[in-house]
């Protein structure tokens, strides 16, 4: 549907600052996310900040847990690229092939000592 009007340019060279940690809860922003990917751009997740001063990454919305932030955080650090999601091929599976929130974003735990 919205892909319609994106052919003309290259799609991976527009970003799309996806706000959330606000009003929207983790599955909201799973489906924007998804929604980003489908259409080929390149999604930027932006943690939602307060006005009013305090410190970076204190506020945590009553509809998410530090933990599901955090996993946003992980995520764009070790999945993304540049701190975005780009529609590449394995993520966009990654992402589309699921449909929890939970399952999306969670790593693998780092395995120490590799023999």
């Amino acid at each position: 549907m919205y892909n319609s009007f994106l052919p003309q340019i290259a799609q991976v060279r527009v970003v799309v600052y996806c706000l959330y940690g606000h009003l929207d809860t983790p599955d909201d922003f799973l489906q924007r996310i998804k929604d980003l990917t489908t259409w080929g751009v390149v999604a930027y997740p932006m943690r939602y900040q307060p006005l009013e001063p305090c410190d970076k990454d204190s506020y945590i919305s009553p509809n998410w847990s530090r933990e599901q932030l955090e996993m946003i955080a992980r995520a764009r650090r070790v999945i993304g690229y540049g701190g975005a999601f780009p529609p590449y091929e394995g993520l966009k599976r990654k992402l589309l092939d699921e449909k929890d929130f939970q399952r999306v974003f969670e790593l693998r735990p780092v395995q120490l000592g590799y023999r």
